[in-house]
């Protein structure tokens, strides 16, 4: 027989510097009989190769065995990063390539030094007038070798730029060494003092800032002249009792075009105005013409005449006093009783302070002596000036009962009584409020010294803190459900993560993907034949109805984000990296305790986010926007007592920067914090809407590692995270500032174990063991989950069975419970192929029951339980796919069936797609519908179409 024909290698000698040479040796083994060519392709990394040292080139291998190439490299005086060039073994004649050793690479390390950036300076032309545009020159000495990015910031004095003229922007320096930048001016019609503008280099990359001509200013000269003074008048509110205050209103005619400051004398007739409020004083007329001026009065316990204050304009700069209305008089009503005599006795109330959540608030009124007489004195409620507290929201007001004597009643010898007023707990946090109440009506033998009291009502009520704690909380795991399905699709586990293009869903329908092969928006992780656990992606959604390929396009808002999720994966750069843009939906429910008061909600997120992967690292930037909304309710109240029920709504959107790093395959460490911020409306029991501004904080860190990985496919993972999150509210009016926080560190590890049947088939066993524990204003305590499951895949048969299965072990707190079972059957004679028979069949039971360590770590704390939903949900479907326009298409009939508690679904369809593999064009169709009954709502029909192309 003829010899068999050499194996050609090729190894690469040590690194060289740039203008070296590379050196590879090419071996043929066994030594050919005769001089062998060997056909070799000459390639580089980074721009390090000499000029024709690349590309396919022809050497001879001598009957020795082995022959020395060359590879020249560039000596040039550009500073970049070091590359390498490399040596490849094509096909050929008369030898073959070896496996092992067909490519060597060698290092070239480049020798050039940085050049030395540029000082840039700025100079400003000349003054300019509103309306013009202010020039400045921007120069870089000495000129760049190639157009610099500067960053500047724009500033004015005085009210002189054009809208968004000022604030950083970044210009471009050419080659040229110097540019042109031109700020616009505001040309209005107000008369003020010039101004200027000025422009200041600020630090950046590739320059220095010059420390002589770091700044530049432009003067900007105001044109317009001065408007006529306008002119000022006062006129009076309504007359007061004393201890109110009198009401002015100060009046500009025109209004001002800038704040006016008017110059006012209050007087006084009488003995009726609260120390230092008479005299001159100043006031500052805003641009809307008008300003509101209140003169103290003071309630004395003196029996007086009426009296009055008066407010007159005085003349000042920059307007003229009216002939008409430059004085204004409001009358001061007297609230005193005749002083009593020496021998009668003299009653009166003191003020009283109580917590909200008391009931009610008590008062105490004393005489001034003993009385050898029965004394009655009757006593109303009444709003504060300015109304703090309001009468039967947060007080119950005398009036309330029209037909009722309010009256205190002292026997003979008694000097001290105590009457109470009855306080609402309306589960909201506010600052203390004030109301008075006022005593009258006294028996002939008996006068009032002080018959006006004030109470004062406290209150440490749970709401909004106790609702937006744990919706800060949901937002906060719901931001981490989204970057933490973001690193897992990096993993690696799956190629097709790391595959440039589009995956995902989009309202339930998919988007991207392979033909053939289901479109995922991220790849969850399937080391050792995790794989078997789950079927085919697509199929059953949670548990649910099958809404998947077929699932309607009519769905409302809501059920279009929390169907959509997607990732695009672009293609890598020369350094390796590749950038990434992703998007998800989600919804989070909650329903807790916080004392007596019920809390429930929903929380929807959608998120946008971007990142960039090079070799161990990755890091990103999500964007999140937040709604929620739910209600809080109050044990049931009395007769008396207005209901405690109300509801709230939240908007919050925030920014969430992440990264995460592996440092070896087995390893994987991350971090996220964020910031945003939002307002928060809470609908009181009477239906009163308080609106306050609300921002919140995020930090989460957390780690993965692989433990062990054992020969026949058994493994250990286990998965750590810490998280914490913030929630705060702003003080508004009627809601004092709220802040509540929520923390959270769980552990998990996880066992799998795949078995290779015969036949193809498989089995895989799977146990998982949690543990976690909560902290902060929100539900706390340690509790601990465990869940498992077993896969079974017979390829002949055309059988996979998935028996997945979880539960809540312990908790602290006894509200939380959870558990979850799932079966899935399926029947696929061919797999690989759309056409034929397929049935499937998945019945579930409570919460999901698979998912690995990440769902066991449920991100959804205190779930809610409705009654009967542990029923479980059944669902099915039957499909045959038959060959179509020329076998070259597969179209799939399917009959589907969805049944759950309290509604079922049946829809019908039919789909059609390009075979696999056999090179039609990626073009495919499908068309719905479906028939949707439930309990509780009419029957629902839709029918869905929808086209998909790519190219």
């Amino acid at each position: 027989d003829a010899p068999a024909d050499p194996e050609v290698s090729v190894s690469a000698g040590g690194a060289v510097t740039e203008g070296g040479k590379a050196s590879f040796t090419v071996s043929a083994s066994p030594a050919p009989s005769a001089p062998l060519d060997v056909t070799l392709t000459v390639a580089q990394s980074g721009d390090v190769a000499a000029a024709g040292a690349t590309g396919d080139r022809t050497v001879t291998v001598p009957t020795s065995g082995s022959v020395t190439v060359e590879v020249a490299t560039e000596d040039d005086s550009a500073d970049e990063p070091d590359g390498s060039v490399s040596v490849t073994v094509k096909d050929g004649t008369g030898y073959t390539v070896s496996s092992a050793q067909a490519s060597a690479t060698a290092a070239v390390r480049d020798n050039d030094d940085a050049p030395a950036d540029p000082e840039v300076s700025v100079s400003a032309g000349g003054a300019v007038t509103e309306g013009g545009k202010a020039s400045f020159t921007v120069s870089a000495s000495p000129a760049p070798s190639a157009p610099l990015d500067v960053t500047l910031t724009v500033a004015q004095t005085g009210d002189v730029a054009a809208a968004g003229a000022t604030g950083s922007r970044t210009v471009t320096v050419p080659t040229s060494g110097s540019i042109t930048v031109e700020v616009a001016t505001d040309d209005d019609s107000a008369d003020e003092p010039d101004g200027s503008v000025s422009v200041t280099v600020k630090d950046g990359t590739g320059y220095t800032v010059s420390s002589a001509q770091a700044s530049a200013t432009a003067a900007v000269r105001d044109n317009d002249d001065a408007p006529a003074d306008p002119e000022v008048s006062v006129s009076a509110g309504g007359a007061v009792t004393e201890g109110g205050k009198a009401s002015f209103t100060v009046s500009a005619s025109p209004a001002p075009s800038a704040p006016l400051d008017v110059a006012l004398t209050v007087a006084q007739s009488g003995d009726v105005a609260a120390a230092g409020a008479t005299g001159s004083r100043t006031v500052t007329v805003p641009t809307s013409g008008s300003v509101t001026v209140e003169v103290a009065t003071e309630d004395d316990s003196a029996d007086e005449p009426d009296g009055s204050v008066s407010v007159t304009v005085k003349d000042g700069a920059g307007y003229t006093v009216s002939s008409g209305s430059a004085s204004a008089t409001v009358a001061v009503r007297d609230n005193d009783d005749r002083a009593p005599d020496p021998e009668t006795p003299a009653l009166s109330v003191f003020d009283a302070t109580a917590n909200e959540s008391d009931g009610e608030i008590r008062f105490t009124v004393r005489l001034s002596g003993k009385s050898d007489k029965w004394i009655k004195v009757r006593y109303r409620t009444r709003e504060s000036t300015p109304v703090s507290a309001q009468k039967n929201r947060d007080y119950l007001d005398t009036d309330w009962f029209k037909n009722h004597r309010w009256e205190v009643v002292f026997p003979p010898g008694r000097t001290e009584q105590q009457f109470y007023v009855t306080l609402f707990n309306d589960n909201h946090a506010e600052d203390p409020e004030t109301f008075e109440v006022v005593l009258h009506s006294p028996s002939a033998d008996a006068t009032i010294a002080d018959g006006v009291a004030v109470g004062t009502i406290v209150n440490s009520d749970p709401m909004p803190a106790a609702w937006l704690g744990r919706f800060g909380r949901a937002v906060a795991e719901q931001a981490l459900d989204g970057i933490g399905n973001r690193l897992v699709a990096r993993r690696g586990e799956a190629e097709s993560a790391h595959e440039p293009g589009l995956r995902g869903m989009i309202g339930g329908l998919p988007i991207g993907g392979h033909r053939g092969a289901p479109s995922e928006a991220s790849t969850q992780p399937d080391a050792s034949g995790a794989a078997a656990f789950g079927l085919q992606a697509g199929r059953f959604p949670g548990g649910g109805a099958p809404m998947t390929h077929e699932s309607s396009a009519y769905a409302d808002l809501g059920q279009l984000l929390l169907g959509s999720q997607f990732a695009y994966t672009g293609k890598q750069d020369a350094s390796g990296g590749a950038p990434g843009f992703w998007g998800r939906g989600s919804q989070a429910r909650f329903d807790a305790r916080e004392g007596e008061l019920g809390l429930d909600g929903e929380v929807m997120t959608a998120m946008l986010g971007a990142d960039y992967a090079r070799n161990s690292w990755l890091a990103g930037m999500a964007l999140m926007q937040s709604r929620g909304g739910g209600g809080f309710r109050g044990p049931e109240a009395g007769a008396d007592v207005p209901v405690t029920d109300g509801a709230i709504r939240t908007t919050l959107t925030a920014a969430i920067p992440y990264a995460s790093w592996r440092p070896s395959e087995r390893l994987e460490l991350w971090s996220a914090a964020g910031y945003g911020a939002g307002e928060t409306t809470l609908e009181t029991e009477t239906a009163e809407l308080l609106e306050a501004k609300i921002d919140w904080a995020l930090a989460a860190a957390g780690l993965r590692s692989d433990l062990f990985t054992l020969p026949g496919g058994a493994a250990v993972a286990w998965v750590s995270d810490a998280l914490w999150a913030r929630t705060g509210s702003d003080r508004a009016d009627g809601l004092a500032a709220t802040d509540s926080s929520v923390s959270r560190l769980r552990l998990g590890v996880e066992g799998r174990r795949l078995f290779a049947l015969s036949g193809g088939g498989s089995l895989a066993l799977k146990l998982e063991i949690g543990a976690r524990r909560d902290g902060g204003d929100a539900e706390t305590g340690l509790g601990a989950e465990i869940g498992g499951g077993i896969a079974w895949t017979a390829p002949r048969l055309g059988l996979t069975l998935d028996l997945a299965g979880r539960t809540l072990v312990t908790h602290e707190d006894r509200a939380m419970r959870n558990r979850g079972f799932s079966a899935a059957l399926a029947y696929d004679p061919a797999p690989d192929s759309r056409r034929g028979l397929s049935l499937s069949l998945r019945r579930d039971i409570g919460d999901p029951a698979g998912g690995e360590l990440d769902a066991l770590f449920a991100n959804e704390p205190i779930a809610r339980h409705m009654h009967g939903q542990d029923a479980g949900r059944w669902t099915a479907e039957i499909a045959y796919g038959l060959p179509a326009f020329g076998a070259r298409f597969v179209g799939v009939p399917h009959l589907s069936y969805g049944v759950s508690y309290g509604a079922r679904e049946i829809g019908f369809g039919w789909r059609l797609a390009p075979e696999a593999h056999i090179g039609a064009p990626d073009v495919s169709l499908a068309i719905q519908a479906t028939r949707r009954e439930g309990l509780l709502m009419p029957a629902d029909h839709r029918i869905g179409i929808e086209i998909r192309g790519r190219w």
